[in-house]
């Protein structure tokens, strides 16, 4: 959805970037919808993101939620292949 550099802070290395994004993971269950902001370092190959579901559908209707995202960058692009760690919670209504 959008990318700043310098991670929107003007003060920080142009490199680095702020992002945010719409993304949507497909199970066989379902697909949950979430809201990722992050943080991206290609200096360091590292970065960080928060993703707080925005709904879902199947087992997914009315999750709620967030997730935390923290992990490597493969190479120093931009526009690389993440590996990282997710932790959190996500919370499903039962009828």
């Amino acid at each position: 959805d959008a990318v700043a550099p310098g991670a929107g802070l003007g003060t920080l290395a142009p490199h680095t970037v702020a992002y945010s994004a719409s993304v949507t993971a497909t199970t066989a269950d379902g697909e949950l919808r979430l809201h990722q902001l992050g943080v991206s370092d290609p200096d360091n190959k590292s970065f960080i993101e928060l993703l707080v579901v925005t709904d879902g559908n199947g087992r997914f209707t009315g999750a709620s939620g967030v997730l935390h995202v923290t992990g490597n960058l493969d190479t120093h692009e931009i526009a690389t292949r993440m590996r990282g760690k997710i932790s959190g919670r996500i919370c499903l209504e039962r009828p």
